[in-house]
């Protein structure tokens, strides 16, 4: 998106969660998809909110903090792709002699709000009047309902503007532009944890140093639940650019095939990060997990061969839980809007029995091995390129056929997994089944999930 001056705004994703009370299995989750449920758009130029700082050429910046130096810079307050932003009053705040804007309203139907200043503006802060913390109240309610927050899409897991000197800022160069933006603090996370009593997951971005991770670390030990560990975000995957990365990492493997070695490791990485984190943080609470693809259950032999460590940190594997993507991307566009929403449940369930077949045999590797099976993100996936077919399924996904097919998938993991299930996210605009935007009330996996019976991990 492209302001009037010309600067180039850059969406970045919100954050991930779990479920979590005695009404809601503690192995029930969410990724929480829509940034306007942190109400303070910056925590520190955090990016858990639709704010991105701006500054435009005759700008000076402080490369390690973000600060204005001198010259006018923007922040634009703006609502993440297709949502829209929280109502209220949002007040604003910085040190320096700058000059600027003390508060502004955000009324029906704004998705951006472009605030002018000029000058030293340093530690800006926008934080909304009616905030539980830096979390919007709509969002501290859900709390009460979670079983953990995940850290991925917030921390850019699949982002390379990452600078190992400063690992929790981002600094992104479009052309004469500069945006500074610094991520959600352990702080900040620990904080809303220890409130609602949950556990927190979080992603160790690929280009971390080991210096980096073990002050991560560091920022966790005041957590009263556990601490899940996972290294980068599906390095194996070829449609994020972390492959790559991946990839030149592992070529000195043993393997037949380029993800045989990124795998291998994939694991060597996660069981170092292991050993980092007991290092950094004494205590039987963190869960080192190592994530793979669910239809590759004969993996887990494959990398035990090739690995170059013995694998002895890892507690937990992860595998992904989609139903019906492959199915709807393979279909033309004519055939899916030819479907009634029945039919498209009818093959989302037929596509689910192979997502459980992977799962059971995932599940006597991990008991074998003495380890727990989880899933970092699940639920139905159903979209298409063809932007009409899209919408339909969007509208399918919304549908009371495919509450029934949540229902059922959930009850079937609960009976036999009986550990963490992730939900892709509970907001998000597409064709998945979620809440639309944040203050709506209801859909059918968000009760689904609220309508399953209790249990523990």
């Amino acid at each position: 998106m492209e302001l009037g001056d010309g600067s180039q705004i850059e969406w970045i994703d919100g954050t991930d969660a779990y479920h979590r009370d005695t009404m809601v299995p503690s192995y029930l989750g969410f990724n929480l998809g829509d940034p306007n449920e942190v109400a303070n758009p910056l925590v520190d130029l955090g990016t858990t909110q639709p704010l991105y700082y701006i500054n435009s050429s005759p700008a000076t910046m402080d490369d390690a903090t973000g600060d204005v130096i001198s010259g006018d810079t923007y922040a634009a307050v703006m609502a993440y792709a297709g949502q829209r932003l929280a109502l209220g009053t949002y007040n604003v705040s910085w040190t320096g002699t700058g000059t600027g804007p003390s508060s502004f309203d955000v009324v029906a139907n704004d998705t951006i709000k472009l605030l002018s200043f000029s000058g030293q503006i340093e530690d800006l802060q926008i934080q909304k009047s009616d905030a539980v913390g830096v979390y919007t109240p709509t969002f501290a309610t859900r709390a009460t309902r979670m079983r953990a927050i995940r850290m991925k899409d917030i921390w850019m897991t699949d982002d390379f503007n990452y600078d190992p000197t400063h690992p929790w800022n981002r600094i992104v160069v479009s052309g004469a532009t500069t945006t500074h933006f610094k991520i959600l603090q352990p702080a900040d996370i620990v904080a809303l944890a220890n409130t609602y009593n949950l556990d927190v997951w979080i992603n160790i971005h690929h280009l971390a140093t080991d210096a980096n991770i073990t002050s991560l670390i560091g920022g966790f030990t005041t957590l009263n639940g556990d601490l899940f560990i996972e290294h980068s975000n599906e390095p194996w995957n070829s449609d994020l650019p972390q492959y790559s990365y991946a990839a030149t990492q592992s070529a000195g493997y043993a393997g037949s095939t380029t993800v045989e070695k990124i795998m291998a490791w994939h694991a060597d990485r996660t069981n170092a990060i292991g050993a980092l984190a007991r290092a950094a943080w004494d205590t039987d609470k963190i869960q080192v997990t190592w994530t793979a693809d669910e239809s590759t259950p004969s993996i887990v032999e494959t990398v035990e061969a090739n690995a170059q460590s013995d694998l002895s940190e890892i507690d937990n594997y992860a595998i992904c839980q989609y139903l019906g993507g492959s199915w709807s991307r393979a279909q033309t566009a004519n055939d899916i809007l030819a479907l009634s929403n029945d039919e498209i449940a009818a093959q989302v369930t037929t596509y689910a029995i192979q997502n459980k077949v992977n799962a059971n045999s995932w599940k006597s590797r991990a008991d074998a091995r003495d380890k727990k099976l989880h899933c970092y993100a699940g639920g139905s996936d159903l979209t298409h390129s063809d932007n009409f077919a899209n919408q339909y399924l969007l509208q399918a996904s919304q549908s009371q056929p495919m509450r029934a097919v949540y229902d059922e998938h959930l009850d079937w993991w609960i009976s036999n997994m009986q550990t963490l299930f992730l939900l892709y996210r509970d907001v998000a605009n597409d064709a998945t089944g979620h809440l639309q935007y944040e203050l709506e009330a209801a859909s059918p996996r968000w009760t689904s999930a609220l309508n399953r019976t209790s249990g523990h991990v």
